[in-house]
């Protein structure tokens, strides 16, 4: 189903100019700074972005060959991370490239799911909010996205986390800002979803492969020091806690074994898959 490349690869070359941030004007259109002059740009990036779009951020911008707006924003630059990359636009290009023999834009329930590999449907998650090694999504409370997450449920399909930069090494459902939605996700974990998280980099010239994330349920850091002891988070999809642990992955075909980890401060389960 996936076609790694090397951390690091080339995706998506791209041309891209600087600009800087002044102000939001609505959920899909920012005023610059470009070039001397106050200008606007178009964001395709739904989500709040509060951490990354202050007054003075450093933007990479595209230009646009058609659209009211002669560019669009591509990444906001953030202290601590460096780019990370704001644009949905570019989420579904990313993924079809790792996949293979897949269909896009697939109706279901009156709603549009992502991808389809086989009988497997894939949602795609474009993640933005980070805090220290652990990204979050959402960033504000989406209903959309719940439904999505209910669908692939039903399916038993798989959920991709795109974090938009290669410093996290763990997504986490926010649960302060939607916890309607990390219940869904976890429920249709349990009963047969798997996740993948994927991570990519961005500069000036291009879209980069940056590795793959681990999924936990909550917040741990006994998970997280457990993760890395094991130094198995490039290569594992997904950590749900309940009342064992467990730890897992996803990738072609989604094999789930069981296997007992005894003695490492508690008692955990791992779930496997194979490559």
């Amino acid at each position: 189903m996936f076609r790694f490349p090397r951390v690091g690869k080339i995706i998506l070359p791209l041309e891209t100019d600087r600009g800087v941030f002044l102000e939001r004007v609505n959920r899909f259109v920012v005023k610059i700074l470009f070039r001397g002059r106050e200008t606007f740009a178009h964001l395709r990036e739904t989500g709040r972005l509060s951490e990354i779009l202050k007054p003075g951020t450093s933007l990479l911008l595209r230009e646009k060959n058609s659209g009211k707006y002669k560019y669009e924003v591509v990444a906001g630059w953030r202290e601590g991370y460096g780019w990370i990359l704001i644009n949905s636009g570019f989420h579904n290009y990313i993924v079809s490239s790792l996949l293979s023999h897949s269909e896009q834009e697939i109706k279901v329930d009156r709603h549009r799911i992502d991808f389809k590999v086989g009988n497997t449907l894939i949602e795609v998650k474009g993640v933005t909010l980070f805090r220290g090694d652990t990204a979050l999504f959402p960033d504000a409370p989406t209903e959309r996205g719940r439904k999505h997450v209910e669908i692939i449920g039903k399916e038993c399909g798989m959920v991709i986390f795109l974090l938009g930069n290669p410093t996290p090494h763990f997504i986490v459902p926010n649960w302060e800002k939607d916890s309607l939605f990390g219940s869904a996700l976890v429920s249709s974990v349990r009963r047969c979803v798997d996740i993948v998280g994927l991570k990519v980099s961005v500069d000036s010239e291009g879209i980069y492969f940056g590795g793959r994330a681990v999924f936990l349920s909550h917040e741990d850091e006994e998970l997280k020091l457990l993760s890395h002891a094991l130094e198995e988070y490039t290569k594992v999809g997904f950590i749900l806690r309940d009342e064992d642990i467990l730890i897992g992955a996803a990738s072609p075909p989604p094999t789930h074994l069981g296997l007992r980890l005894k003695e490492i401060g508690s008692t955990f389960w791992r779930r496997f898959l194979l490559q």
